[in-house]
């Protein structure tokens, strides 16, 4: 899993998905639970994330998405806002 990487108090933070369907997680390591924090989608546009090629934590609060192997345009670098 290439966008997995261990986020505030511990939790994992991850972007998980494929063809247009990701989304991002968190997992608490303690308790075992998932967290659903929703799609990636580009908020001006509704252009979702295709695939995940790599995860960067800037902050509490961003995240840096890149993105490969779109079939039909090039591949971004997704600036996301977590609300967790």
């Amino acid at each position: 899993m290439p966008g997995l990487k261990v986020w505030r108090d511990g939790l994992l933070l991850g972007v998980v998905g494929d063809s247009d369907l990701s989304y991002i997680f968190t997992y608490d390591r303690e308790s075992g639970r998932f967290q659903d924090l929703g799609p990636i989608v580009d908020s001006e546009t509704g252009l979702p994330l295709y695939r995940t090629h790599d995860l960067a934590v800037l902050d509490d609060r961003r995240i840096y998405v890149a993105e490969t192997d779109v079939p039909s345009r090039s591949g971004y670098l997704w600036e996301c806002e977590v609300e967790a």
